[in-house]
């Protein structure tokens, strides 16, 4: 699975579109480590696909909330 982070975008892309096939999934999210140290300290967000399936206001509003999901980080993170 690790050499899915080190894929071109759009290979990366096409490949997170399979794996919400494959499971049926409303959006998938691919987080990285930023250091180049062994001890990882938060995570970042590095690429993400949102399916919007219909065009209700809740797809709206889920939309915007993965938007906003998008732009967290995760501190205190350990490789544990």
């Amino acid at each position: 699975m690790d050499g899915v982070f080190n894929l071109p975008e759009a290979i990366r892309s096409d490949f997170l579109r399979s794996l919400m096939n494959t499971f049926g999934c409303t959006y998938i999210c691919f987080w990285h480590c930023p250091s180049s140290s062994s001890k990882c300290s938060n995570l970042l967000f590095l690429d993400g696909i949102y399916n919007n399936a219909s065009n209700s206001s809740t797809t709206v509003a889920e939309e915007t909330l993965f938007k906003l999901y998008q732009r967290l980080s995760f501190d205190g993170v350990n490789d544990e």
